[in-house]
């Protein structure tokens, strides 16, 4: 049997919109909205403050069609 790999999934909501984020085993975080979902390696920052960063990424180019 191979080993799961389980992960928390948390919550955030701020000026940007709402999104749900996670950290990988690997050190990915991982952000999904209703619009759309990033990934990215956290390196020394905060996942939060990247999950902030990254919701508001997915939410510009949403709002421009993708093509930002």
């Amino acid at each position: 049997m191979s080993d799961r790999e389980f992960v928390v999934w948390r919550n955030l909501k701020n000026e940007h919109g709402q999104c749900s984020w996670c950290v990988t085993r690997d050190g990915t975080l991982d952000v999904r909205t209703h619009l759309g979902s990033k990934c990215t390696q956290l390196g020394g920052s905060p996942p939060d403050i990247l999950a902030s960063i990254l919701m508001r990424e997915i939410n510009s180019s949403a709002k421009c069609g993708g093509s930002c």
